[in-house]
């Protein structure tokens, strides 16, 4: 799973610079849904390996698409925070849900309710994603002036 996140990060970072992001994020989401789906579906050790491959693919494939998203919509001064409190809530969600995933696998005797439910968490995530207007905020698609107009310094402040 390590090794194709490495794949995965570094081919939809390039793929955003060429295609977009907010689509690809929306299919990285979708794709990792179908993976839980994998995992809880398919016989093993089928379902194993095609959640290894498909989640270790799109772990961190959501990371250059998600950087990269919010400075075309946010521009470059804000990138920083908007990064940090992105990845703070990331990693405080993620260590949430494990305690979850814990929690219900002693009640349940399973992990399946805790695997079930982030499979279908991901469906709204994708369509959020999707459902940017990327182009309408997007700081690459704004009209840039064509030519710079002069100032008058001389007339009188109002």
């Amino acid at each position: 799973m390590n090794g194709l996140n490495v794949v995965g990060v570094i081919m939809m970072g390039m793929l955003a610079d060429r295609c977009g992001r907010k689509n690809l994020l929306a299919l990285v989401y979708a794709g990792r849904g179908v993976a839980y789906a994998l995992l809880l579906l398919a016989p093993d050790p089928w379902g194993l390996w095609g959640f290894a491959a498909i989640a270790g693919f799109s772990y961190w494939a959501t990371a250059p698409l998600t950087t990269s998203l919010a400075a075309d919509v946010y521009g470059l001064k804000t990138l920083g925070t908007l990064s940090g409190i992105t990845f703070l809530i990331h990693q405080v969600g993620g260590a949430a849900s494990s305690q979850f995933a814990g929690l219900m696998r002693d009640m349940a005797g399973s992990y399946t309710l805790p695997l079930t439910m982030a499979g279908i968490f991901l469906l709204p995530a994708a369509l959020s994603a999707f459902s940017i207007r990327e182009q309408q905020y997007s700081v690459q698609e704004q009209k840039r002036p064509t030519s710079i107009t002069a100032v008058d310094t001389t007339a009188a402040p109002v």
